[in-house]
């Protein structure tokens, strides 16, 4: 049988070339953001790091959302091709595999952003702690456990929503083979816009979610809302898990490789 570490391995050389591009290409965007600047003047003047901050949000948000897409992709031509099914492992490590490379490859998009913070930060010190002392003095630790399971939610939301792109895949995959030609698309149809009822219900669960997030004074001082980012983190890892079963299931009992 094949180790679950090599095929971790396996998985993420690809990945990381792919993410590495998407980090490039948002590194490239960010600075380049800042040329018009150069000729402003706000470069040059003590808000340079707030306009490098704010660009690098901005691109930061496409990156993820970019790096999510191709990531999933990535992970679904795992499941359809022989050159993976056909290795010497069972379903459920080849699922795992290849949704834990896949996590640990978009954590560098997370730590790529990082770096902008962290250079803001070095330039701010006195501003941020001034900031902080000002606004959560007294409540520090939650609000490094909001900041902590903030970060942790963006990524198992990632997750989630890779094994929500499997589950359809896989589905469409079984119906396929399973179902006459006259019967294929309408079942797909329902299927996609199963889909699409439940991304514009999550989009706008997270984005009422995100909002209060923003009110960080709010979140860190309430009793029940600075633990709504726990609550979020353990519903998000229960529906990946559940996801992870069926998908698991689907690939041992229905799916069939391609060339």
């Amino acid at each position: 049988m094949t180790d679950f570490k090599q095929l971790v391995r396996v998985f993420l050389t690809d990945k990381i070339r792919i993410v590495g591009s998407v980090i490039t290409v948002y590194v490239a965007a960010t600075l380049l953001s800042l040329v018009p600047a150069l000729f402003n003047g706000p470069v040059f003047d003590k808000c340079w790091s707030n306009l490098m901050l704010l660009y690098a949000a901005g691109w930061g948000s496409v990156a993820a959302l970019l790096a999510g897409a191709l990531l999933a992709y990535s992970n679904e031509k795992v499941y359809r091709t022989n050159r993976y099914r056909l290795l010497p492992v069972s379903n459920g490590k080849l699922y795992s595999a290849n949704l834990f490379s896949s996590f640990l490859a978009y954590i560098l998009v997370f730590l790529a952003e990082l770096i902008f913070v962290l250079i803001y930060y070095l330039f701010n010190i006195k501003t941020v702690r001034a900031l902080i002392a000002h606004s959560f003095a007294g409540f520090e630790l939650r609000l490094s456990l909001i900041l902590v399971f903030a970060f942790l939610v963006g990524l198992l939301t990632m997750v989630f929503w890779w094994s929500i792109a499997s589950l359809v895949h896989l589905l469409t995959a079984t119906i396929t083979r399973t179902l006459p030609d006259k019967h294929q698309l309408i079942a797909q149809c329902l299927i996609y816009a199963a889909l699409i009822m439940a991304v514009v219900r999550t989009y706008f669960a997270v984005k009422a979610w995100w909002s209060q997030l923003a009110d960080l004074p709010f979140m860190v001082t309430s009793v029940n809302a600075y633990l709504s980012p726990v609550w979020a983190a353990l519903i998000l890892l229960v529906l990946t898990l559940v996801l992870g079963v069926i998908n698991v299931w689907l690939l041992e009992h229905q799916v069939e490789t391609k060339q």
